[in-house]
């Protein structure tokens, strides 16, 4: 968002003719001399134009690694969305194992607690 401020408050500078480095180079008087002011105002002109250009090129370098950033940040969430998803189906296929397990247990349990009923009354037979 600051790198599209950014973008955006350059080109209004440059649409408008603005520049926020203005202020630091000192802009010459371009009064009714001879051919010396017009070269002055071009060299002026050259430098202001460089300037803006430095100014967009930065811009667009940084616009540039942030949408780097966020794909980096993009994949790793796709990553760890994808890892959450296999844990979850994993502990989703242990619960049904242990399920499964606690079933046959208890059966088990019926059985010996049956067996055990059948030996007492074998035992009171004899």
């Amino acid at each position: 968002a600051a790198q599209r401020k950014l973008v955006a408050q350059l080109q209004k500078q440059v649409e408008s003719g603005g520049n926020p480095r203005a202020v630091e180079t000192a802009s010459p008087t371009f009064g009714g001399g001879g051919g010396g002011d017009s070269d002055r105002m071009v060299s002026y002109l050259e430098d202001q134009v460089s300037l803006l250009r430095g100014d967009l090129l930065k811009a667009k370098e940084q616009t540039s690694q942030s949408i780097s950033e966020q794909e980096s940040m993009a994949n790793t969430i796709l990553q760890l969305e994808e890892n959450i998803r296999k844990k979850s189906q994993e502990s989703h296929e242990q619960q049904e194992y242990l399920r499964t397990n606690m079933e046959e247990l208890e059966s088990h349990q019926r059985e010996v607690s049956n067996l055990r009923i059948e030996l007492v009354e074998l035992r009171t037979r004899l």
